[in-house]
């Protein structure tokens, strides 16, 4: 018998968003919101996410990406307004890897656990009251016999001396389907592990759905000072289709003196492409023609240009929730998007209809193509 069997199934609760604007009322119950997603390859998703995450960017502390299959590419180039960026370093095989992204106004320090079965970061937060999250990529490759061997030490090492004041989370993708049916012979052992440290589960729905399986592996558990039956803490299942994978959001309603201070206006600079075209070719380039010097002559050009390119460029300043996060998204992206997403819910109510599921691949791969499409020309002519 584990935890689950004894406690009220009420305290279990957790709600499902099928749009951004769903995870934004969900967000608004609390001050202190975490978001994990696994990734499948950050390469190939992170655009596409990012389009999702505009909208509720806002309320949004911690951002834990998994499965990310870093080791191949340049990690650097991955970068979130407002944001730190923290990520592992140690490898199990090319698919592990962790990504965090967390407010750059947050005191945090970004430990990696060195395991054998596991990719373990422990982010310890401090705004007036302490919070400890352990974000956590296992890889199916190894036993999950051996996985909670080693974890059971990560617990005892990081969770055994905590002060009864502290916030502490487990959150991941974990590979071991905790659903009430599930047939893993481990799953018994590993919720009585986190029981044992007191920890409870605030996921315990579907996570990862294939034609063929449900499971619930993606896992998000809590032990800390807020009652799970009080409404300071909250869990939610987000149901998109970036990845196979869905979305786990918590939310906290911390009690802090210090508040989470949100951007609500953010500056751009908006260039009037025509009036630099006509500030140039009214230049009087005599000046470096009449230059002997290469060196002078490419620094007066450098000039000339960044001087012109400033008198074109107006700075407005307009709220954050209408800034996109990628300069290339436009409404008609967002709009095939969310087609894209209410069509993966029908597929995944009708299996069977082989017109409605080719459809879907159809557009899907369509989609597909036109991000990758849009995301170049923008940059090929935005290049200068």
């Amino acid at each position: 018998m584990n935890i689950v069997d004894i406690i009220d199934d009420t305290v279990f609760q957790c709600c499902t968003c099928k749009t951004t604007r769903d995870c934004k009322t969900f967000l608004s119950q609390g001050n202190f919101g975490i978001y994990q997603t696994n990734i499948c390859r950050i390469n190939a998703h992170f655009d596409e996410f990012l389009i999702y995450f505009n909208e509720i960017k806002d309320d949004i502390q911690v951002l834990i990406f998994t499965e990310t299959w870093h080791c191949q590419v340049d990690i650097t180039k991955f970068n979130i307004n407002g944001f730190s960026r923290y990520h592992s370093e140690h490898f199990i095989n090319s698919s592990t890897g962790i990504v965090v992204f967390v407010k750059n106004d947050i005191d945090i320090i970004c430990s990696e656990i060195i395991l054998n079965t596991s990719i373990a970061l422990l982010l310890s937060i401090n705004i007036d009251v302490k919070i400890k999250i352990l974000c956590l990529y296992r890889t199916p490759s190894f036993c999950a016999k051996l996985f909670i061997t080693e974890f059971k030490h990560v617990l005892n090492t990081y969770f055994s001396q905590n002060n009864k004041r502290d916030h502490n989370v487990v959150i991941g993708d974990i590979n071991i389907n905790i659903l009430s049916n599930s047939i893993d012979i481990y799953y018994n052992n590993y919720l009585d592990l986190m029981s044992e440290f007191g920890f409870f589960s605030l996921i315990n729905e579907i996570t990862r759905e294939t034609s063929s399986t449900e499971s619930c592996i993606d896992h998000c558990f809590y032990n800390g000072p807020i009652s799970l039956q009080s409404n300071n803490i909250n869990s939610c299942i987000f149901k998109n289709d970036i990845t196979d994978h869905y979305s786990v959001l918590l939310t906290l309603k911390l009690n802090q003196t210090r508040k989470i201070e949100k951007q609500e206006c953010r500056s751009i600079n908006k260039l009037n492409l025509e009036q630099f075209v006509a500030l140039i070719s009214q230049e009087n380039w005599n000046n470096i023609y009449n230059e002997k010097d290469i060196n002078k002559k490419a620094e007066i050009l450098n000039k000339t240009i960044i001087m012109h390119k400033t008198k074109a460029t107006t700075i407005k300043k307009i709220k954050n929730k209408n800034v996109p996060l990628k300069p290339w998204i436009t409404p008609g992206i967002l709009t095939s998007i969310n087609k894209r997403n209410e069509l993966a819910v029908k597929v995944k109510k009708h299996q069977s209809n082989e017109k409605l599921v080719s459809y879907y691949k159809k557009y899907r791969n369509k989609l597909s193509t036109l991000l990758h499409k849009c995301k170049n020309d923008y940059y090929k002519n935005h290049s200068f």
